[in-house]
């Protein structure tokens, strides 16, 4: 049997562009099996303060919901009502907020409205995972963001050790770019936070990349 790992370092992400990058690496600890993603749902925004994220067609109680929101400047967004902040970057360029919520089971097929300070750009997803993992809040954690508005680098997504250990578990990879700085900016989104990357790796050592959602908003 392959040892299981409680420690990942993630491979660096190569993106289109390298203006403004973020990246983070979560683990969410699983029981008997490991955590299943069984959807990435995608939203995107003109300039705007309300931000209706739609959320996955399918939700049951139970299910973890993790919220990857980028939003273009220094503006802030608040906490959605029933949603806990598990991680945000800094803000020279955009800002970069993971929220976590534990499903109740009537998400399915609505929005949540993540209003920000003024108007902005922005882009979210939305990651459904299966009741296979231990089930709170308390079961996902995440490193702190690196490559936190650096220019001319490649996002490097840092290691995490998850405080429980050796089990298996389920970490995720994320990279967030602007486009800013890249050949062509689609219009009429200029300066927004562009880019979105995801790794998935399995505590079994196995690496599972999800398809560049090149998302533009």
């Amino acid at each position: 049997m392959t040892s299981l790992l409680g420690t990942v370092n993630p491979n660096i992400f190569s993106v289109v562009s390298t203006s403004n990058n973020k990246a983070i690496t979560l683990v969410v600890r699983g029981t008997a099996s490991y955590p299943v993603v069984e959807s990435i749902t995608v939203s995107t925004f003109p300039e705007t303060t309300a931000h209706a994220v739609a959320m996955p067609a399918t939700v049951n109680a139970g299910d973890l919901l993790i919220m990857p929101f980028s939003n273009e400047g220094t503006i802030t967004v608040t906490t959605p009502a029933g949603w806990t902040a598990k991680a945000s970057s800094g803000a020279t360029r955009d800002r970069f907020n993971i929220f976590v919520k534990v499903a109740i089971g009537t998400e399915g097929g609505t929005t949540v409205d993540c209003v920000t300070s003024s108007n902005g750009h922005a882009v979210a997803q939305v990651f459904r995972i299966s009741g296979s993992y231990a089930g709170a809040l308390t079961d996902i954690e995440a490193a702190a963001f690196v490559n936190d508005n650096v220019t001319g680098t490649d996002p490097n997504p840092p290691s995490l050790t998850a405080s429980w250990g050796a089990g298996r578990n389920l970490f995720i990879a994320i990279a967030n770019s602007d486009m800013t700085d890249h050949a062509v900016e689609p219009a009429p989104f200029a300066d927004a936070p562009a880019q979105t990357q995801y790794r998935l790796m399995l505590s079994d050592g196995t690496d599972h990349d999800v398809p560049n959602l090149n998302i533009t908003s």
